[in-house]
């Protein structure tokens, strides 16, 4: 088993060009046929609730399998079971995958998705695993219903669940109908050795998971793609035509009277079939630095929310689903959080210090004292070093001797520089500064640079004492390429970070036709592609969410073709649009800089 995927769909109700799955007589009609009866998992169905939590259910078997009608379904016991408890469910998922040889980092990952979504596990849980006992799958589909014993003991054993489960946070059934013909039809054109379907239905908050698992014989599933390759005329199939299934990122809205549907499949990994790409993840990218150190091409923004305390929990949710590089500064007012957080990996053991990535950054009001910026840095973030410290812009603002104000205005509102933004070369001092502190100290692992234009890098480059910058960071997506700085940073052995990849607030750059195009050919979420267009192309990137599902779920990355790399190029040429343009960025020579009326030359 393997290549886990996952699809995200709005209710299931909304399906075949908007008609309901639901039936609406048989929720409302309190003479509805069903109410004879004798026995159903899901109780009394005389009651509404009962057979509307029933008709939810019908509705995701069409939404997920739309050329099958469900609707005829009895809602017996021959059809349908329920499971007692979340645990019951975990342990027989894990059973399969844990028997086919998964390990147990994918269950984590698996069940971190579907916990945050649906609230199954506390948040607190520290092990919500099972290990595996052996469980026989190759009887056929008679096997789905003896494999697993219902009475299982959860008492004791190495297979002991946490205690804290939400018992009664969600209902638990698993699809098993009498008519074996029904497993085949799902399963067409291949022939399972075994299925599995549960749904996870949280009542409160209107939300259904859909879990899936089939197995399917290797040699079996390479013949039927191997024939699948090629139409009635015997001419070969297009690569587009793919099998797995991407995911969607849709916000939940509370008011929604229905539910959203989560499904999650499982599907052969051990064959060799050009129709189904091996999808890599951005996490297990690295770049390497002109120092020989390597950097995560994948990494997590910062910049505070509106709640700053909130980053505590996205950093620990990032490391958990992979990421392995944090983006910080001391301007941010966030240090403090990601240091809980990180404080919390480490206690758990989830990771070491040696296994992140962390970056902070100088400010312009700290340009006089640089050390003392980072000193602050490292006693919030609770850390000894850190693997990147940046200049955060190349100017220098007013502050005093702890930096303060970070945006110091005269009268007139006007910001206060201790030197000229255009001409002045106080950054170069405080760049001098940072390269004296991996000389005389071990807090810094290597330095770059952030906001560079390339009249500024030509400015620098020839006043570096010893340590060459590594990285140079700045605002970069297809809508604003900036070509000539990239390529002028490649000449000079600078890897390209970029921030706002999806073009900050509101995350315009996302709605380009051609990225939401790029999205449905690549079965992927938008921002991959946006992601994608930075890392295929040798570039690290900074994605940053305040959404904790969407945080664990955009670490894939696509293989964008180079024509397809190209047409996101050609976005930017065509229209260029620059999102963050702070006043502390005028005179540095950007294009496309709102407001900026100072600079003279550009890059």
């Amino acid at each position: 088993m393997g290549n886990l995927n996952f699809a995200r769909s709005s209710s299931p109700l909304d399906h075949n060009d908007g008609k309901s799955l639901l039936s609406k007589s048989l929720i409302e009609d309190n003479d509805c046929e069903y109410e004879a009866v004798d026995e159903s998992p899901f109780g009394p169905l005389k009651n509404v609730t009962t057979r509307k939590t029933f008709a939810y259910l019908i509705a995701i078997l069409n939404s997920t399998f739309p050329d099958q009608d469900f609707t005829n379904l009895q809602p017996t016991t021959e059809n349908f079971c329920r499971i007692e408890s979340p645990e019951e469910l975990i342990h027989r998922f894990n059973n399969i995958l844990l028997s086919l040889g998964k390990k147990e980092d994918i269950l984590n990952w698996i069940w971190d998705i579907i916990n945050s979504y649906m609230e199954v596990i506390p948040s607190k849980s520290s092990s919500p695993y099972l290990s595996a006992q052996n469980v026989n799958h190759s009887t056929g589909h008679g096997s789905r219903k003896n494999s697993f014993n219902s009475s299982r003991n959860f008492n004791g054993g190495n297979n002991s669940p946490p205690q804290n489960f939400i018992q009664d946070g969600c209902q638990i059934y698993q699809f098993q109908p009498s008519d074996e013909s029904i497993f085949e039809d799902l399963t067409y054109p291949y022939q399972p050795m075994w299925s599995y379907y549960w749904f996870i239905y949280n009542k409160k908050k209107k939300r259904v998971t859909f879990l899936h698992l089939t197995g399917i014989n290797k040699a079996h599933y390479s013949n039927v793609n191997a024939n699948r390759q090629f139409d009635s005329e015997g001419k070969k199939k297009s690569q587009s035509d793919k099998i797995i299934t991407g995911d969607e990122e849709e916000e939940y809205d509370e008011n929604d009277e229905y539910m959203d549907n989560n499904e999650v499949a499982m599907i052969d990994e051990e064959h060799d079939n050009t129709d189904i790409p091996k999808m890599q993840l951005a996490t297990a990218v690295d770049f390497k630095l002109s120092n020989g150190k390597s950097i995560p091409a994948l990494g997590l923004g910062t910049v505070p929310p509106e709640d700053p305390s909130e980053l505590k929990q996205q950093v620990i949710t990032a490391v958990k689903a992979g990421y392995r590089h944090i983006d910080t500064a001391w301007y941010y007012g966030t240090e403090e959080y990601i240091g809980q957080a990180l404080k919390e990996l480490f206690d758990e053991g989830v990771i070491k210090r040696e296994d992140i990535f962390v970056t902070t950054k100088v400010w312009p009001s700290f340009w006089h004292s640089p050390e003392k910026s980072l000193d602050k840095s490292l006693q919030d973030l609770g850390l000894d070093y850190v693997d990147l410290f940046l200049q955060h812009w190349p100017v220098a603002l007013h502050g005093d001797e702890n930096g303060l104000p970070a945006e110091p205005k005269h009268d007139d509102g006007s910001l206060w520089y201790d030197d000229d933004p255009v001409s002045g070369i106080k950054f170069i001092e405080t760049y001098n500064k940072m390269e004296d502190i991996i000389d005389q100290t071990s807090k810094v692992k290597s330095i770059g640079v952030s906001n560079y234009s390339i009249p500024k890098l030509k400015q620098l480059l020839p006043k570096v004492r010893k340590y060459q910058p590594v990285v140079n960071q700045i605002e970069l997506h297809p809508q604003l390429p900036s070509q000539d700085l990239v390529e002028y940073c490649k000449i000079k052995d600078i890897v390209v970070v970029a921030y706002s990849p999806v073009g900050s607030y509101g995350a315009p750059v996302l709605k380009v036709p051609l990225i939401q195009e790029l999205a449905k050919k690549y079965d992927v979420t938008t921002n991959e592609i946006a992601h994608a267009y930075h890392i295929l192309n040798g570039r690290a990137v900074l994605p940053r969410s305040a959404n904790l599902e969407r945080i664990k779920t955009i670490i894939r990355l696509p293989q964008l073709s180079a024509e397809d790399l190209n047409k996101l190029e050609q976005e930017g040429i065509k229209s260029p649009k620059r999102y963050i343009c702070d006043p502390w960025g005028y005179g540095l020579g950007f294009k496309y800089w709102e407001g900026d009326t100072l600079s003279t030359v550009y890059n």
